[in-house]
Order: structure tokens, then sequence, then C-alpha cells
């Protein structure tokens, strides 16, 4: 009995020796209720003097391998991991060296939110979810940009907020923009005016119908009828009727379509007109 004691005495020596010869405190502390370890200061493990509640690893920033709590900022002596929950919400929040936050997540049972913030803990991204409210990814920042199939160096001149590299685009519902779209061209205006489309091929459609004007004023009774006289003068001079565009002027500046069926068919209209009054003159000549 006096051996085994003597032993035991030796033993424990031994291990107070060697923990303190690796710098580390043998555990003194109690035991709660419930059987679990509790101490109310800062606990190190692989080192001393930990300045964080739970440092794992050197005690410096660049060595540890595991560090919670409020002092471990080096710098500022503030907080770089916040852990846990408060109220009905649980998350973790991530600090920079300016003690701002730069990742910060919390969820409950009817809502979540996940945010990356800048230095001045501006938020740049931020996902989120309720139930009321739905999914969302919002990018608040004005110069904010996603980039698809490559990284947000390429293009990174161009004023695109969103860039698809290499790939195609499908959206099963309606495009609307108050501003303007560009097919193989981003230019918008020319001599005639601004456009909201501008397309630099050929466009094929099963229909279109344009909003514009018509000729009917043709058929009022202050319109002024050229004679054919007046008709072939213009175009003895000119090369083209009147009010119709020349083809060097449609071939540099092409045509208005809807303005262009508006120009025929008041030439029809006027044709029309002609016919008629020839008419009148052969039946007169057959009366006679």
């Amino acid at each position: 009995m006096k051996k085994s004691m003597l032993f035991y005495l030796l033993m424990m020596a031994a291990t107070v020796t060697s923990a303190q010869n690796f710098g580390s405190q043998q555990w003194d502390g109690p035991l709660n209720s419930t059987g679990q370890i509790y101490r109310t200061g800062n606990v190190g493990i692989g080192n001393t003097g930990s300045s964080a509640y739970l440092t794992v690893g050197d005690n410096s920033a660049t060595a540890s391998l595991l560090r919670m709590g409020k002092i471990v900022n080096p710098l500022s002596n503030e907080r770089l991991f916040n852990f846990g929950s408060a109220g009905n919400y649980a998350g973790f929040t991530f600090y920079n060296m300016a003690n701002e936050p730069s990742l910060e997540f919390n969820s409950n049972n009817s809502s979540s939110y996940l945010g990356l913030k800048d230095y001045a803990g501006s938020e740049v991204f931020k996902t989120s979810f309720s139930e009321d409210g739905g999914a969302y990814i919002h990018l608040p920042k004005l110069d904010s940009k996603v980039v698809i199939g490559d990284f947000a160096s390429y293009l990174s001149a161009e004023d695109h907020k969103l860039i698809v590299k290499d790939g195609s685009a499908k959206i099963e519902g309606n495009i609307f923009t108050d501003s303007r779209i560009g097919i193989g061209t981003d230019l918008f205006t020319d001599f005639t005016g601004d456009y909201r489309l501008s397309v630099d091929g050929r466009i094929r459609a099963t229909a279109v119908r344009v909003y514009t004007g018509w000729a009917d004023f043709v058929f009022e009774d202050n319109y002024e009828l050229p004679t054919l006289i007046e008709v072939e003068n213009h175009i003895d001079k000119f090369g083209h009727l009147k009010d119709i565009p020349s083809a060097a002027i449609v071939e540099s500046q092409g045509i208005d379509v809807g303005e262009m069926n508006k120009l025929l068919l008041q030439k029809i209209e006027e044709l029309t007109l002609y016919v008629i009054e020839l008419n009148k003159e052969v039946e007169e000549l057959k009366s006679k």
C-alpha cells in the first residue's frame, strides 16, 4: 500500500513537471453538475497566456490554428470571429482588421441571410430568404458586375453589369428595359435620331406592325394634286418621284419603314385620282 501511494505521488510529480516543461498548466478546475469542464478565464491548447477565449496552437496571429473570442486581433485587440446565437437567430460573423463585419450569416425558422461587406462595413453582396419575401440575391454597389464563364478581369474595362462568356442565356419570360438593346452593335444614334433597338444584320419575322401616320390626306378637298405634266417635269429633273427619297439617299441613310409605306400609299392614292380623272375624260369622249 505504501509502495502504491509512493508510485502515485511520483507519477503526479512527473506529470506536473512535464506539463510545466511544455509551458502548460494542469487542469484543476471543478466539474459542474452535468460532468462538463468549465472555466471562467481563457483557455490555451499548445500555448500559454491565451488572448482569446480559446486558442489552439501558437498564440500569434500567424501560427494559431483556432482562435475564438473577442481579443484575437493583434492590431486592434478586437475579435475577428463571432459564433453563437442571439434571440431566435443563430449564425456567425467574421471581422476584418478594422473590426468591421466582413462576412455574416444568420438564420432562424423563417428567414436566413448571408452577407459580404467591404472594409468599411458596407454591404457588397447579400443573399437572403424569408417566407413572406422569397429568395433574393443583392449587389447594392453601383459598380457591381456578374461574370459567368470567366473571372472579374474579363472585359473589366467594359461597362457591363452582366457578362456571359462563350455561352447563351435563356429567359423564359419577358425582358424589360428602360434603355436600349443592341444586337451585333452598340451604335444607337445616327443623323435621324436615337434608336431603342439597333441590329447589325438581317431581321427575320413572321409579322411586323408599325404605328405611323397615313396618307389619306390625298383624298381631302384641299389637297393639291400635281398635274401629270408636273410629275413628268420632276422626274426629268431629279430622276425620282416627288416626296420619294432618291436611290443615293436610301443607300446612304436607309429608310424609315413606316414613313416609306405612307409615301408609297400617297403615290398610289394620287395615281388612283389620276385614273379616276382620266376615266371621266374617256367617258365624256365616248358620250360625244
